[in-house]
């Protein structure tokens, strides 16, 4: 492949696409920890407490009241980016696509309780 392309050892992959890569004695560990901070900064929510669980059980979304959708919609593809290395909360990612056309404010609280849970969770990963 030399003879035939311009080829440049950069040195060890540690951080493309927004996916941390990281070598450790058992392998590669893949998360997305500065991703996510990143986030938090943007949502004003790095001093929010950390959640033990994604989303509440026996949930009822309501579609009373105004939430800035811009805002939801913004949040859920941030998180949907988030399952590239996370899978334990996908599905309730799924749960949010539903609503990114009219979001209330039981499903804005729902995405940042999901965002919640990943601050909690920061040093996990694949």
């Amino acid at each position: 492949m030399v003879s035939e392309f311009e080829i440049t050892d950069m040195g060890q992959l540690s951080y493309c696409l927004e996916i941390d890569f990281q070598k450790t004695k058992g392998g590669m560990l893949v998360h997305q920890s500065i991703y996510v901070t990143e986030i938090l900064k943007k949502l004003e929510m790095r001093n929010r407490n950390y959640v033990v669980t994604a989303v509440e059980t026996c949930i009822h979304f309501m579609k009373e009241g105004n939430v800035d959708s811009s805002q939801f919609r913004m949040l859920v593809v941030c998180l949907r980016c988030l399952c590239n290395a996370r899978h334990d909360f996908a599905f309730n990612v799924g749960l949010m696509i539903k609503f990114m056309q009219n979001p209330g404010p039981s499903h804005m609280l729902a995405a940042k309780q999901i965002l919640s849970y990943i601050k909690g969770t920061l040093d996990h990963g694949i």
